[in-house]
């Protein structure tokens, strides 16, 4: 399996889904501390299968935990609890080669992208990139207590990586949409910038 696969469709937007991996090359896969379970807290597993209907999709297979596409390239790879959540990552500290290896496939990604964005615009002048993560409400377990609904909308629409006045009729259609459509529960909590604002990927 490709560390990341780019589907390429006809129209302006793009959507992509750069958490949705769990995939460790072989040569750093008993390094981990953390087993495959605890880093799924912190992965975004299925928002590849959100993002099924869009013709253009980016869908990195590789786990963040070994590089973090939504992090600058000098923080790209989590070396200390400080770096992820106070999560202990590594049995040991990865060697020079292992981050040089990783952050390797971090700068192709980028380097793809700047390719696959500027085919797009020279298409079609403007494009729309769709940026979808998913986070844990739930971080003591699947039958724990949910964290704070207060902070934790159903959706969060981050737009802190654009000009939120310039485009704010759209962001208003956009949260206006989802609340119309049915998603089989009550009425989904959508708000803007609760929980997080937009990374590195949204800014780059």
């Amino acid at each position: 399996m490709e560390y990341f696969n780019v589907i390429k469709g006809d129209g302006p937007l793009i959507a992509a889904a750069i958490h949705s991996g769990h995939m460790l090359r072989d040569e750093i896969k008993d390094k981990f501390y953390l087993n495959d379970s605890e880093r799924l807290k912190e992965e975004d597993p299925f928002t590849d299968e959100f993002i099924n209907f869009v013709p253009t999709r980016i869908i990195v297979n590789s786990s963040r935990f070994e590089f973090d596409l939504n992090r600058p390239e000098d923080k790209g790879v989590y070396l200390t609890p400080e770096d992820a959540w106070g999560l202990k990552i590594w049995k040991e500290i990865p060697s020079d080669k292992m981050v040089k290896d990783s952050l390797g496939l971090y700068k192709t990604f980028y380097e793809q992208m700047k390719i696959i964005f500027s085919e797009y615009v020279n298409r079609y002048n403007k494009i729309f990139v769709y940026d979808v993560h998913s986070y844990n409400h739930r971080r003591s377990g699947p039958e724990g207590t949910p964290d704070d609904p207060s902070k934790n909308p159903n959706f969060n629409i981050g737009t802190g990586n654009i000009d939120a006045t310039y485009w704010r009729d759209l962001i208003d259609d956009f949260i206006n949409d989802l609340q119309q459509f049915d998603f089989g529960f009550a009425k989904p909590d959508i708000r803007e910038n609760i929980k997080f604002k937009g990374g590195y990927f949204s800014k780059w």
